[in-house]
């Protein structure tokens, strides 16, 4: 039985970027919140045939929320910007149909930037 080095059992506590919650950096994720942990803290993850390396892409779930919200708010008022009786609904449509899509084309171009 060999002696295990001290590099591989050397633990410490971090705080999780999503909740700031102390979270060990030999977890996976925070158990607060789910965020990846581990992926941060590793060598990168080499592809099967060995030959590239694998992204790990860490994305926020707020990000990921607010881009749903987006999405929903752009279909709703598309669907009603179509089925509209009134200029006032048209409008309102409208309204949420560009708060929809600048709102999924901000949250994208933020889940670029955090991942790099």
């Amino acid at each position: 039985m060999g002696k295990v080095r001290p590099e591989e059992t050397a633990m410490s506590l971090i705080s999780c970027p999503e909740c700031s919650n102390q979270v060990s950096t030999q977890a996976w994720s925070c158990p607060k919140c789910g965020a990846p942990i581990a992926a941060r803290n590793s060598p990168p993850l080499i592809s099967p045939d060995g030959k590239r390396p694998v992204t790990v892409e860490q994305t926020s779930k707020s990000i990921k929320l607010g881009i749903l919200l987006c999405s929903v708010a752009f279909w709703i008022g598309l669907i009603t910007a179509f089925s509209a009786d009134t200029p006032q609904q048209s409008q309102g449509a409208m309204f949420l149909m560009v708060i929809g899509a600048i709102g999924y084309v901000v949250l994208k171009i933020a889940r670029w930037w955090v991942n790099g």
